[in-house]
């Protein structure tokens, strides 16, 4: 398999790998975003990012992201690397420089960081799960299935198990770029006009995941999706759902959560409640105000 590096980092004296280590969102492995991926995806820019992942699907993504990264690391451009992992507020929460030979066992064991700190909704069950918006700049798979639990590529399925997962928005810093909603059931006629198709599709065409790109049930606006998701979860009715709602799978310091959802969140040991029940507020326009 050929190895793609970027020009002007073969012609430098050194290469300095500097990676956020985290947990992918496509795949579980030893390694998984961190100081190999970006050996792989990074230095190989479009070109090695579409032969890694056509490969990746025919071999698995662990294996061709670590394997490139060795082979990079092989030729003896990579003077160092620095490991950044962050926690569950985006903040940093630790920082490992490493030699080459211990590229392996740095990232492995900042990875197993990673994962404790990873933000998470501390739910186990949810009926509907709406996300007021998916983004580039929140997910490179714009809603990150390690939040949602919905299942991505060669991830599988996890927790929370969502029936139904409505969209309402994609952020302005993606351009239009909604890769994701493919992994929601619902979404608005305000997300649907804002998608650029080419930027999506390359992005999806790139990445060998036609899924990501597919574009759910459209509802003119959000009244209508969350309506429509109620009646689509079963003989549990509306004043019973487990209906959560958050601003991305990026921000999870604060929700929304149904009145059934109370007594739960009143006994977590992690949750604090921060109001009483309110009915739900739509505007003229039949949408949610922001949270």
């Amino acid at each position: 398999m050929p190895v793609f590096c970027d020009r002007f980092a073969w012609e430098a004296d050194h290469i300095g790998v500097i990676a956020r280590v985290k947990p992918h969102t496509d795949f579980e492995g030893e390694s998984e975003s961190g100081l190999f991926k970006m050996m792989a995806v990074g230095l190989g820019k479009r070109h090695g990012a579409e032969h890694y992942h056509r490969a990746g699907h025919q071999h698995g993504y662990a294996s061709v992201f670590r394997g490139v990264g060795q082979a990079v690391l092989d030729t003896g451009h990579v003077l160092f690397g620095v490991a950044i992992v962050e926690n569950g507020r985006e903040r940093t929460a630790g920082i490992q420089a490493a030699l080459p030979p211990d590229f392996g066992t740095v990232e492995a064991a900042m990875l197993a960081n990673a994962r404790a700190w990873l933000a998470r909704l501390p739910f186990q069950e949810l009926d509907v799960l709406v996300v007021d918006e998916l983004g580039k700049n929140i997910s490179g798979a714009g809603m990150d299935p390690n939040v949602t639990g919905r299942a991505s590529v060669q991830k599988p399925a996890g927790k929370p198990h969502v029936r139904r997962l409505v969209v309402r928005d994609v952020t302005d810093e993606s351009e239009g770029n909604a890769i994701g909603i493919g992994y929601a059931d619902l979404t608005t006629s305000r997300l649907a006009r804002k998608i650029d198709y080419p930027a999506m599709h390359v992005n999806a065409i790139t990445a060998g995941v036609p899924e990501a790109a597919k574009v759910p049930m459209v509802l003119e606006c959000d009244r209508d999706a969350l309506c429509a998701a109620l009646r689509m979860i079963g003989l549990t009715p509306p004043e019973r759902a487990r209906v959560v709602r958050i601003r991305s799978t990026l921000h999870l310091d604060e929700f929304l959560a149904s009145e059934a959802m109370l007594a739960e969140v009143d006994s977590h040991r992690r949750l604090t409640r921060l109001e009483d029940p309110v009915p739900v507020a739509f505007d003229e326009n039949g949408n949610l105000p922001p949270l």
